[in-house]
């Protein structure tokens, strides 16, 4: 299939899930879906009986996760070389980050309501995993098919520039996955299937045509940010009914801060990102100048966190980390997974703190 064509289809993928999204933030625009502020319960002529999203029960949600292992499993036994190249590529470390703001979410609205977990959470949680997880295929297997021009320089070890998967199998799995991913969020809730379909619609305007807003500078990290406080208010939402109570201090600390500090992410394609035309904060400013900012960036970060914990006695901790941030990104022979280990390693204690000791 020619690059073209791939383009085509993986346009055609964007815009069934846009016009999926589109139809459900009209939704929520005009219901109040996500009850911000409305209360339905005073106003029970506005509540249409469409309105009422099913609920899975908590049989049939333990019955989902046993039919993705299932899935696993069958998936395994059909093609092992086709099912490890998938995991291999799956980005680990960044599916980490969004499986811990899922986990930070849950924790902020335990602790600031004082409910305990219970077992319909847990699964709850474990089916939102899942869900970002199969979100997360779709994501990089479009992003794969569009990229190739900038895999043969900067990521050569991709399944579509070494030919291990078929580009017709491999667009067939992308497409599997968003289905899934859509299917899975919405045993949840229709909060989560929103979310899941939000975040896919984005994902496509970063990596895909026409707009392809990864070639801007910041704008395109903003994207990225905005997801991630889209699944912290996911994990929020499994724990509690609304986000009246959903801390604001987040908003500014995701939308600035993180905007700012996830461009670390573009540092290794430089080459790549120069050849294909598109303008990231490093290509823009070069390697050293975009380290520096990127590097504060993350120290005052770090800084803001204080604002969420509200101790002073994790203050050193946070300058501590953000200092070593900054050394990592500044240093000579950069390597980018120090820097999302750090990061991991820095939020899993964050919500550690918050569970046990905040």
């Amino acid at each position: 299939m020619s690059h073209e064509k791939v383009q085509k289809h993986s346009l055609f993928l964007s815009l069934l899930t846009s016009l999926f999204v589109i139809a459900l933030i009209i939704n929520a625009m005009i219901f109040g879906v996500l009850n911000f502020r409305l209360n339905f319960s005073s106003l029970p002529q506005l509540s249409p009986a469409y309105l009422h999203f099913p609920n899975f029960c908590i049989n049939a949600k333990l019955g989902s996760l046993f039919l993705f292992s299932g899935m696993i499993v069958a998936s395994y036994n059909a093609n092992k070389h086709i099912f490890l190249e998938i995991i291999k590529d799956l980005r680990w470390l960044r599916l980490t980050h969004y499986f811990l703001m899922l986990i930070l979410g849950v924790v902020i609205a335990t602790k600031s309501s004082g409910i305990t977990a219970s077992f319909t959470l847990i699964i709850n949680l474990l089916l939102a995993m899942v869900s970002v997880m199969l979100a997360a295929v779709f994501c990089i297997v479009t992003n794969n098919m569009i990229d190739q021009e900038i895999d043969r320089v900067s990521n050569q070890l991709r399944p579509l520039i070494t030919g291990s998967i078929p580009i017709k199998i491999y667009q067939a799995i992308g497409t599997a996955a968003s289905l899934l991913a859509l299917g899975f969020a919405s045993a949840i809730s229709l909060d989560a299937l929103l979310i899941i379909s939000t975040i896919m619609l984005t994902y496509s305007l970063y990596s895909l045509p026409p707009l392809r807003l990864k070639r801007i500078p910041v704008l395109s990290k903003l994207i990225i940010s905005s997801n991630s406080l889209a699944v912290i208010a996911l994990g929020y939402l499994l724990a509690q009914h609304n986000l009246q109570n959903f801390p604001l201090v987040l908003v500014p600390l995701f939308l600035i801060g993180f905007t700012l500090s996830i461009n670390f992410i573009d540092m290794k394609d430089i080459k790549g990102d120069s050849t294909a035309g598109i303008v990231t904060l490093p290509v823009l400013l070069g390697h050293k100048k975009a380290a520096l900012i990127i590097g504060v960036a993350f120290f005052l970060t770090y800084l803001s966190f204080y604002f969420l914990v509200k101790n002073i006695v994790i203050l050193p901790f946070l300058i501590s980390i953000g200092v070593l941030q900054f050394f990592c990104i500044n240093k000579k022979n950069y390597d980018e997974r120090w820097v999302f280990l750090i990061y991991i390693s820095s939020m899993i204690s964050l919500v550690l703190w918050l569970k046990w000791v905040a």
